[in-house]
């Protein structure tokens, strides 16, 4: 089908002039970007947010008090988050990143300098990794104006309830917020230079030890016994601590919002995390009771405003709680996801990694991915393929840098999108890459025909099948004496009952 030029702005998928209304878009230009700016008026409507929705370029900054100390005020952060305008809604390029809502409420200290010569889509990551994820608002098709009036006022007053004094102590120079500080008096020396956590690479040491999953120990964050469940709840370490060990769950402590990282890569305790700055904080959690499972020492608080709830990790993950490793780690209740997910799985469904029924489950323990249409198919809406949480994990311990989408193969949008779902990707190279008998298994590519007829040279497996049950076996279609490759089925196969499914 042919379309109209002016369908085609931005050289991707048609649109019609509807799509304009049910997308967030700049009122002033129409165009749409990642970074939209929210200057509502002191007293108005929620019904008209729209309104006074705009990009970086059509902001009115100077309706802005020139004293104010937010972050739109900047002109260098301005000019930072330009260049990013698209006309087209379904621009593949933008159209599956969240949306970073500022508000004159923001305040965030940012270098500029170190974002200018930077890539413009490698700058895009980098820049939204430094917000909360009060801020995001996700990129959907929305039902009309009134709704996403709506959901940008609730997201405004999100912003405007964690920038509350009561709820934020002094930023740091880089730009992340703090995580929640505690009731009791230690948590400003504790916590008010937190920065956002840094993940250097995971490896044993002489004077850090990953601890098999099958012993049975305890540890020392959440203070629970035999749940060493590498895949949920990342590696258990051991760190030799002046006469003592401690014992942890390397994802309890990424998530424990009172623990500092004050160290620096291997040196600094457990990959930055310094025992003594763990300790200190067991003060502040030992006595908060688990809403989960009703016990001590819980060191994960939900980030939601108004919300005083405590869990483990653990309990969380098996709760439908999730914590999101990215930016501030900032961690949530199962009633206060940051995320919205209009679509439910079927439980007849398939996982696209492990190809197991999906079962009943919960906002979090199966997540899509929304990847655009095939070349062959004939509709314009995204494709949706769903994995179980736990297969997603594995195969991000698994690819590390590589981890990208299973489907589609697309990288930066997904793995940031995967991280805001409670998937933890490690920052290390693949494990077929890292482990040399990770292939052992592979059949070697040499004839087994008693008599080979090329004598086994390498230059001659162009032509060679291999056994289409077990794959092993491998012959040359000649030797084999065959014309069809998928005819060719090796002796111990032939004589096994399930040969006859095929």
């Amino acid at each position: 089908m042919d379309f109209a030029e002016d369908f085609l702005v931005d050289q991707d998928d048609p649109y019609s002039d509807l799509d304009r209304f049910l997308f967030v878009s700049c009122r002033s230009c129409s165009r749409y970007s990642p970074f939209l700016i929210y200057l509502p008026p002191e007293e108005d409507s929620p019904a008209s947010a729209i309104e006074y929705i705009f990009c970086a370029g059509c902001a009115p900054i100077g309706s802005i008090p020139a004293g104010s100390k937010c972050l739109i005020n900047n002109p260098d952060f301005l000019q930072l988050i330009q260049g990013y305008e698209y006309s087209n809604p379904f621009f593949r390029r933008y159209a599956t990143v969240y949306r970073t809502l500022l508000t004159t409420d923001t305040r965030l200290e940012i270098d500029c300098n170190q974002f200018v010569n930077l890539p413009l889509f490698e700058k895009l990551f980098k820049l939204q990794e430094l917000f909360p994820t009060v801020h995001l608002v996700q990129n959907r098709k929305f039902i009309g104006l009134s709704e996403i009036s709506q959901t940008i006022v609730n997201r405004y007053e999100r912003i405007r309830n964690f920038y509350k004094p009561k709820n934020l102590s002094k930023p740091t120079t880089i730009g992340a917020l703090l995580r929640h500080e505690s009731d009791g008096s230690l948590a400003v020396s504790s916590t008010t230079s937190l920065p956002s956590p840094s993940v250097p690479v995971l490896k044993q040491t002489a004077r850090l030890r990953i601890v098999s999953s099958e012993m049975d120990t305890r540890c020392d964050i959440c203070l629970l016994s035999n749940e060493n469940n590498t895949i949920q709840f990342g590696p258990f370490v051991e760190k030799p601590f002046a006469k003592d060990i401690f014992r942890c769950h390397y994802l309890c402590l990424l998530s424990g919002t009172h623990i500092a990282q004050r160290g620096v890569g291997d040196q600094g305790g457990i990959l930055g995390f310094l025992i003594q700055d763990v300790k200190q904080s067991f003060q502040i959690y030992r006595n908060k009771v688990c809403y989960c499972c009703e016990q001590f020492s819980a060191p994960v608080k939900c980030n939601a405003a108004g919300c005083d709830r405590y869990f483990h990790y653990i309990c969380g993950y098996r709760k439908g709680c999730v914590t999101q490793f990215i930016g501030e780690y900032l961690s949530y209740c199962h009633e206060h996801l940051p995320f919205e997910e209009n679509l439910h799985p079927d439980p007849e469904g398939e996982c696209w990694i492990c190809w197991d029924n999906l079962q009943p489950s919960n906002p979090v323990s199966c997540i899509p991915a929304f990847c655009e249409p095939s070349e062959s198919s004939t509709s314009q809406e995204k494709e949706v393929s769903w994995f179980h949480r736990e297969c997603l994990q594995k195969y991000a311990y698994e690819a590390g840098y590589y981890f990208k989408c299973p489907i589609c193969h697309e990288k930066p949008i997904f793995l940031q999108y995967a991280k805001m779902h409670g998937i933890f990707v490690p920052m290390r190279d693949a494990s077929w890459e890292i482990d040399r008998t990770y292939f052992k298994d592979l059949h070697e590519c040499k004839c087994s025909a008693e008599n080979c007829k090329y004598g086994n040279k390498k230059k001659s497996v162009d032509r060679m099948v291999g056994c289409k049950a077990c794959g092993g076996e491998t012959l040359h279609l000649e030797c084999a004496e065959i014309s069809d490759p998928n005819d060719y089925v090796c002796s111990k196969c032939m004589d096994a009952t399930f040969i006859k499914l095929f």
